[in-house]
Formats: C-alpha cells, sequence, structure tokens
C-alpha cells in the first residue's frame, strides 16, 4: 500500500495519493492532537496514563479517563470515516494504544531527520553531506506543528528542528562560498530567511555573499529593507554584526562628499513619539560609558537595568514563537513606560537593558513595576514574567573615583 504522506512543518496535513484529507477543522483540538501524537509516534504503543499526561496536563478535566476515550472513539470515527486507506487504524491491546504498523506514515519530520543523520556523516564527501543537506532544507516548511504551540512535547522537537536546520543553512552555505555556487547559495539562504527572517546570522551570510561578489548597491538595499523591518515589526535595531556589515558596504560604495546641512538632516530626531530611545547595544555600550562618566561629575545617578523574559519556573525562554511574540509585547512594554532621555536596546532572545537616568534605586522598582503592568495587559505575556536587576552606573568606573575627581579638577584649572 501506498504510504498516507504528512506534513508536520508549518502545518499539519494529511495527504494520500494526492489527494489532501481534513480530519478537524482545527489542528489544537484534543482529537487533532491525538492523532498528531500517533502520527509522530507510530512505532510505540502508549498506556491510557500516558495519553492523559498528554493530553490534559495543562487543564483541569473532571474524569481525563473517560475524555481520553471519548477523543479516541471520534478519532477512530473521523480516520474510518475519511476514505484513507486501512482500517482499524487505532489498535488497544492489553490496555494500551498504538498507531496500527499495517497504515505505513510517511512523516516529513522524519526525512528532515534520517538525511541529516545521514549528512553527518563526516566520512563522506562534502559535496554528498551538502546535497543531502540541501534535500533536507527543502523539506523544512516552517515551525513544527504550529497548531500545538506551547506543547512541550512539540515544542522540544521545535527546537531540535529549528536548530538542525540553521546549522544544515550554514553548512551549506560555506560550502556553497567555496566552490562559487552562488546560485544555489542564494536558494537556500532565500529559503532560510523565509522562514526566519528576523535571525541576523542568516541576513549576515546573505549580506556577505553579496560583498563577496561586489554587489555592493543590492547588499545595501537588502541591509535596509531587513533593519527597516527588524525596527517596525520588533523594535530590534541591528547587531554589532551587522553594523560592521554595514559600514563595509559604506566604505566600498561611492559617496558623494557631504556638508553640515546634510550631517545635521542625519543627527536630527525624527521621530515625534513617546518613550524611550531604542539603539543597538554597541551604542547603549558607548552612551552607558558617557553617562556615567557624567553622572560621576555632574553627582547624578544612573542606573543599568536588565529584564530577562522568563517562564514559570523561572528559566529564560526559549527560541520560538512564543518568545517572538512576548518579546515584541515587551518592547512595547519598555518603550512607552520610560521617558524620552532613558534608552534601551535588545540584547539576545529574551532580555532587554534600560539606562535610567537621574533615578534613585527605589524609583528603579517603580519603573519595573510600571513596565510589567503595560506587559501584562498583552495576550503574548500569559505565562511570561519579568526577571529584574539593577547596577548603578557608578561601578562602571574601575578607577577610584576621588582620584578621577581631582584629575577633573586639575583639567579644569586655568593654565599659568
Amino acid at each position: 500500500m501506498e504510504q498516507i504522506r504528512i506534513q508536520t512543518f508549518g502545518k499539519f496535513e494529511i495527504t494520500y495519493e494526492g489527494k489532501v484529507y481534513k480530519l478537524e477543522r482545527s489542528q489544537s483540538t484534543k482529537t487533532a492532537h491525538l492523532m498528531q501524537y500517533f502520527a509522530l509516534n507510530q512505532g510505540r504503543s502508549f498506556e491510557k496514563s500516558e495519553l492523559v499526561d498528554i493530553l490534559y496536563e495543562k487543564d483541569e478535566v473532571s474524569d481525563p479517563l473517560n475524555n481520553l476515550k471519548v477523543n479516541i472513539f471520534r478519532l477512530r470515527q473521523m480516520l474510518e470515516n475519511s476514505g484513507l486507506p486501512g482500517e482499524k487504524f487505532i489498535l488497544h491491546r492489553r490496555g494500551c494504544y498504538n498507531w496500527n504498523k499495517d497504515v505505513p506514515l510517511l512523516l516529513d519530520v522524519d526525512e528532515f531527520r534520517q538525511l541529516l543523520d545521514h549528512a553527518a556523516r563526516t566520512d563522506l564527501p562534502r559535496e554528498e553531506r551538502a546535497a543531502l543537506m540541501i534535500s533536507a532544507i527543502e523539506l523544512y516548511n516552517g515551525e513544527f506543528l504550529p497548531g500545538l504551540r506551547g506543547e512541550k512535547w512539540v515544542s522540544i522537537i521545535d527546537t531540535d528542528c529549528r536548530q538542525r536546520f540553521l546549522d544544515a543553512v550554514s553548512y551549506v552555505n560555506d560550502f556553497c562560498q567555496e566552490t562559487d555556487n552562488y546560485e544555489q547559495q542564494g536558494k537556500v539562504l532565500s529559503r532560510a530567511a523565509e522562514y526566519f527572517p528576523y535571525d541576523e546570522k542568516i541576513r549576515s551570510m546573505q549580506l556577505k555573499s553579496l560583498i563577496s561578489r561586489k554587489m555592493y548597491r543590492e547588499a545595501m538595499a537588502l541591509y535596509e529593507s531587513v533593519t527597516t523591518k527588524m525596527m517596525d515589526d520588533l523594535g530590534i535595531v541591528p547587531s554589532e554584526e551587522l553594523s560592521n556589515l554595514h559600514q563595509v558596504l559604506i566604505s566600498e560604495l561611492d559617496m558623494p562628499i557631504t556638508n553640515f546641512s546634510d550631517i545635521r538632516a542625519d543627527i536630527a530626531d525624527k521621530d515625534n513619539s513617546t518613550g524611550a530611545y531604542n539603539c543597538s547595544y554597541v551604542a547603549f555600550i558607548d552612551t552607558a560609558r558617557l553617562i556615567s562618566r557624567y553622572v560621576q561629575r555632574s553627582g547624578q545617578s544612573a542606573f543599568i537595568a536588565l529584564c530577562t523574559l522568563v517562564d514559570s519556573h523561572g528559566a529564560p525562554l526559549s527560541a520560538g514563537g512564543r518568545l517572538q511574540d512576548a518579546a515584541a509585547a515587551a518592547n512595547r512594554a519598555v518603550k512607552d513606560s520610560l521617558r524620552r532621555g532613558d534608552l534601551y536596546t535588545r540584547y539576545g532572545p529574551c532580555q532587554f537593558l534600560m539606562l535610567l537616568i537621574g533615578i534613585s534605586r527605589e524609583n528603579c522598582e517603580l519603573v519595573a513595576k510600571r513596565i510589567e503592568g503595560k506587559f501584562n495587559r498583552a495576550p503574548a505575556s500569559r505565562g511570561v514574567y519579568c526577571r529584574w536587576e539593577f547596577e548603578s552606573t557608578a561601578s562602571l568606573t574601575q578607577e577610584d573615583v576621588f582620584l578621577n575627581d581631582a584629575d577633573n579638577r586639575e583639567a579644569d584649572a586655568p593654565s599659568d
């Protein structure tokens, strides 16, 4: 019998002989959840207690065993009435349920893993390893089982596949660069950027490929498009690596001689919105150093605040759709809660750095509560918490404060 094909990347879809079979309108119902779990584990048998834990771990159900039986019954009916080949899709033997191995399933995630497992063999020629990885990259169509996003077992597989995809893209990119196969390199990087548009490593690889071919104007257009999208969608400014590539482009492009009016126009703050100023991490560090010197001399105080998005167990959020949505909500809360004279930046996937000027340690706590209040009103904040750390900029100076003050007074004194 021809195998029934199951797509798990980007969506859950059942296909047989070119025809798509829909069992449920939604991928997130308990019946659909059962189907997806059986498909992913078609070689295993499950006790009722394990299936109950999978289906109702986060839900309060008065009679979970009875609910499980109802959903098993519904799934069997749907499969038998679907027109898919085979019968008795789900078997029950010795108190355990399992998918009938006589009804073969072919899953894209299994093919993906098998290709990359084979490609991991270091005894294979590099071109063969790259070809296997390209086949795996073409199978990847986005997030693993997005209808069950947030389920622990789904998140584990999604994180693993995401990382293996990115590792394969990196390997293929290097191989194509070494062999001057720019057409294949462009296809792979474009596909990766389609699914991970905010991944700066992928964007860096795209820019480096264009720069190596002296396609500076195309690279500049890509840089401006990418950085604008990152700022508009997530409030993220370019990383140090992207900023360095931008400097390379500026040095290579023919730039006209400018005058002070152009410089003044570039410096002018065109952001008329309220809230704090968002900048790159590099700019944040340089500004923090400058402010630490200024407040030391003026007698004012300034604090650096570090906010980390964590789960209910206090662990930093891992990569995925949940983190992306929560980080976007946190970015808005930070910008809207701080003053225009304050500064902040995104530091890593789940952290934000803030520079709070002219503030006391006690008021830092009030600022944190104000940010949390705005963040908690966003739907994406559900199950996400803020962990705070504060540090005075006075601790940034390594030299003795009194010596610095003496040096400053000596410098300010009129010369004979």
